[in-house]
């Protein structure tokens, strides 16, 4: 107990003799002079504060002494220093900034890499980009797999960032030795898109690497160069990798009429590979001009190129191509033979009785493309109903809907026989088509199938049945539905209504208004699937009739599962005569997203109806996305003032500071609720203008209850100006709560002094509020004395859950003092370390707690991968299969790669194939010991 106690005071003084300097000249940003002399300080926390400062004021003076520090023996001050340096964004700096990182010989951690580009990459510019590439030629020979991947992605990034002026670096980097380099640098000018790269990445497609092929020629696209044309393709001739031929493909397209003559070139002289992927991109790309050459690859000697020259010439539908195209339904190749009838299809050529003939030829999948073809050219029913009798199922299931899409009434009867097979998709088929034919005699055919128990595929003729429009059918199904003994029948019903739509409405509300609940139910859910907006009026009418709970949730989940596709509806709903529709209309609208429904909301902002936009100002706030900032800013200009002081609360809530001028504009020459509407807003937004008003508030005559909002409020404007009367309002019982969060939000060694001396008494019933205060306080002191409590030999579960949130919020002000009961000796210490980690920054907390799992804590390292299991992918899968393969506890290792399968079965089954055949024993065994705890076969 005296121990803690001493570290306690140990804290407590660090606090109040380092910490005020610092933060002062922090957070005023201090004379510039004065704070490069405080680089120089003996202590560490004021050399980072003076650094942090200065990286803020932006000042050029401070360029040499920032980089004079990266000699600085504190790697927190040299980190300090670096982000100031990348603030500043002065290229200078950028040969000096690996020292930051790299001291004394230190190791090369891949992290100090990563963090070094991402400054590079915020100073920007050739020479920052120079200096990038640099640092990746000397990581990347050595590092492998998911690391260089992860490195690979943030020099891209970086890169990137760097923006147009590194263009000549990156072409240079295009000659690098390595190809990590060179993929790196190709797709950094695959980010930018920058005209000066053209030729670079031209030379680039002859580069032996296939991965910097690809990257380039997808670069090309991005930019959009029509000279690219004709180097991609001459390259495709010679380029085995199917992925680069792909890539080459849709950057083809996207440089349209410009690669037609290239295209043409290789289709007439090229080698027989790029012949027929000219043929097919030429298809795609979808120029007429052509078709010339397409119509002589008919003849060529090579049925892959006649086959792609057919499927080309129909994609472009040439009709003058009948002719050559009708020769080749008698080629020997079969999938000649298929694209020739496909192409005769799509071109809806004149020859029927050619496209007929296909319905015998040997080749199913001939007389399939022929079916499909003769529906097509509008041909005669009768082959096709021949058809029918094929002992093929595709076959007769392609006659079928061809048939069906021919609306021939002469099939009907041999329709109606095929129902009564066994094959699902054959039987689904022709009752597809008998509800396009639609005649009584296939309306008959449809109802008798639906009624017969034995029958396959009840619920496709079902479907078809309400297709047809038959309401006569549908009524009549309906009423055998109702009889006790045909429960069979109901789902059905319910399937034939919902496909009739609207025409089967009254039917649905008939069934509602019946007095059985399995009725109602039936009724509810055929209305909940229709997809028509008068389904959506009805379901809004129906929503506050007396219906049982089974039937009110179909109702409330057709609202919901349609939203999307019917906004204005429910937006209309929102001015239904009853309360029950307009609250339902609001939940419906409430579950969209937000780029589903902001634009309808923005509009119906200016309807005149003022209780419909307090509607649509409440829904906007209860969003809290911030895409709803604009249209509730566009909301201040209403001339109603309820729908402005919803607006700004909303705002408020928001955080956006985007709103805070708009608001200000309103707050002078306002009154009554609208002033202190603003007084709120701008107080949630951290401005410190609205604060002599607040602090007016909270000394004056109000109530204690605006007092003390007023006192929290001032606390988030951030205002160091009011610490002294916080700190006299903490005595006043009424606001003693508000004042001493606010301390904790404002955050200066004054404020937090206070905090340290109030939480001497634990028993003080102010005490959590004192600890949520410290996680407001942005303030690494606060975290100290929050470990420091953890660590204490005291009663602190009762208050453990409210430690573990201020932490928590602290982020990456409580990284490095968490990380000490890490390696605490109680593992619930550790736990609970964890989980404040867990809501700090991401990446690097999560980091940071997978170095715990060499403790050995199996719950630990349990609640690490269930973390892991909510972030990120790809670096997420690294971790995890890391642990994997390398943990102690043989438990811990099953978990992770189940986990790991759960993420990406893919990448985590080659990473487990992967080690299991490596040289290393115990790394083969730990690779057939993961893919057996995934349930992976051992190939």
């Amino acid at each position: 107990m005296a121990q803690s106690r001493l570290l306690l005071r140990v804290v407590l003084l660090a606090v109040l003799t380092a910490g005020p300097l610092s933060g002062v000249l922090a957070q005023q940003g201090g004379d510039i002079d004065a704070l490069i002399e405080q680089l120089s300080d003996d202590q560490p926390a004021k050399r980072v504060a003076a650094a942090r400062a200065l990286g803020a004021r932006k000042d050029l003076k401070a360029l040499n002494p920032l980089c004079l520090t990266r000699r600085d023996p504190n790697r927190k001050v040299r980190l300090a220093a670096a982000e100031a340096l990348g603030q500043l964004g002065d290229p200078r700096a950028c040969p000096y900034l690996m020292e930051f990182y790299y001291y004394h010989g230190s190791p090369p951690y891949l992290r100090n890499t990563m963090l070094a580009m991402r400054v590079l990459g915020q100073i920007g510019g050739e020479r920052a980009a120079r200096a990038l590439i640099q640092d990746l030629r000397r990581e990347c020979h050595v590092v492998h797999g998911v690391v260089l991947d992860g490195l690979a992605r943030q020099a891209a990034s970086a890169l990137t960032q760097a923006g147009e002026e590194a263009t000549p670096a990156l072409l240079e980097g295009l000659q690098d030795k390595d190809p990590t380099v060179r993929v790196i640098c190709a797709s950094a000018l695959e980010r930018l898109a920058p005209e000066a790269a053209v030729p670079g990445l031209i030379e680039a497609l002859q580069d032996p690497s296939a991965d910097v092929r690809i990257v380039a020629v997808r670069a090309l696209g991005d930019i959009a160069a029509p000279e690219a044309a004709a180097p991609i393709v001459a390259r495709v001739s010679d380029d085995t990798s199917m992925h680069f031929r792909l890539a080459a493909a849709s950057t083809v397209r996207a440089l349209g009429e410009a690669a037609v003559k290239p295209l043409t070139d290789a289709l007439r002289a090229g080698n027989p590979q790029s012949q027929v992927w000219a043929a097919e991109t030429l298809g795609d790309l979808g120029q007429a001009e052509a078709a010339g050459d397409l119509v002589a690859a008919l003849s060529a000697k090579r049925s892959e190129l006649r086959a792609a020259a057919a499927e080309a010439l129909g994609k472009l539908d040439v009709k003058t191509a009948e002719q050559k195209l009708a020769a080749l339904t008698e080629d020997p190749s079969e999938w000649v033979r298929t694209q020739a009838f496909r192409a005769l299809g799509q071109i809806q050529a004149q020859a029927t009785d050619v496209v007929a003939k296909g319905l015998q030829d040997p080749d199913r999948l001939v007389r399939c493309a022929a079916a499909e073809a003769l529906a097509q050219v509008a041909g005669p029913a009768a082959p096709l109903v021949r058809a029918l009798e094929d002992t093929d199922a595709r076959v007769q299931r392609s006659a079928a809907l061809a048939l069906g899409k021919l609306k021939a009434p002469e099939a009907v009867e041999p329709l109606a026989i095929l129902l009564r097979g066994r094959d699902e998709t054959v039987v689904a088929a022709a009752a597809e088509a008998l509800g396009q034919i639609a005649t009584p005699p296939a309306v008959e055919a449809l109802a008798a199938h639906v009624r017969d128990r034995q029958a396959t595929a009840r619920r496709p003729a079902a479907e078809a049945l309400g297709r047809t429009g038959d309401l006569a059918a549908a009524r009549s199904l309906m009423a055998e539905a109702l009889q006790g003994d045909a429960i069979h029948l109901r789902e059905l019903l319910r399937v034939c209504l919902a496909s009739m739509g609207a025409p089967a409405i009254p039917l649905a509300q008939e069934l509602i208004a019946n007095n059985d609940e399995q009725f109602q139910e039936l009724g509810a859910a055929a209305l909940a699937d229709m997809a028509c907006r008068e389904a959506m009026a009805a379901l809004l009418d129906s929503v506050d009739r007396k219906l049982p709970d089974s039937a009110r949730g179909q109702i409330m989940q057709g609202l919901q599962h349609h939203a999307a596709a019917f906004v204005p509806e429910l937006l209309n709903g929102l001015k239904h005569e009853r309360p029950g529709p307009r609250q339902a209309a609001a939940a419906a609208l409430r579950r969209l997203r937000a780029e589903d429904v902001l634009d309808a909301y923005a509009e119906a902002l200016k309807d005149p109806d003022v209780a419909y936009r307090r509607q649509v100002v409440n829904l906007l706030a209860q969003r809290r996305e911030p895409e709803a900032v604009q249209p509730l800013i566009a909301a201040l200009d209403d001339e109603d003032v309820a729908v402005k002081v919803r607006a700004i609360h909303a705002l408020g809530q928001l955080k956006d500071k985007a709103a805070i001028e708009p608001i200000a504009k309103l707050y002078p020459n306002s009154t009554g609720d609208l002033r202190w509407a603003c007084l709120c807003g701008l107080g949630e937004l951290g401005d410190p203008r609205v604060a002599p008003e607040l602090l007016q508030i909270m000394k004056g005559n109000a109530s204690d209850e605006v007092r003390e909002d007023a006192a929290g409020l001032l606390g988030k404007c951030g205002d160091a100006k009011v610490v002294p009367d916080l700190v006299a309002a903490v005595e006043d019982p009424a606001l003693r709560a508000a004042a001493l969060y606010s301390l904790g939000q404002i955050g200066t060694p004054e404020a937090l002094a206070v905090l340290f001396d109030k939480l001497k008494n634990e028993h003080d019933p102010h005490f959590q509020v004192m600890v949520a205060a410290l996680g407001e306080s942005r303030s690494s002191q606060a975290a100290d004395w929050l470990v420091a409590y953890y660590l204490e030999d005291n009663d602190h579960h009762r208050n453990a859950g409210t430690v573990e949130y201020a932490l928590g919020r602290l982020g990456e002000h409580a990284l490095e003092a968490t990380v000490r009961l890490l390696n605490d000796r109680e593992a619930d210490l550790r736990l609970a370390a964890a989980k404040s980690m867990v809501q700090c920054e991401g990446s690097r907390a999560l980091g940071r707690l997978m170095t715990a799992t060499r403790f050995g804590d199996d719950a630990l390292d349990e609640f690490a991968l269930d973390c892991l299991a909510q972030w990120e992918a790809r670096e997420r899968l690294r971790m995890v299969t890391q642990m994997a393969l390398a943990h102690d506890s043989a438990a811990v290792r099953a978990k992770a790669a189940r986990v790991a399968v759960q993420l990406d079965r893919d990448r985590a089954e080659r990473a487990f194939r992967a080690a299991s055949q490596s040289e290393d024993p115990g790394r083969a065994a730990a690779g057939a010991e993961a893919l057996q705890a995934a349930g992976l076969e051992q190939a």
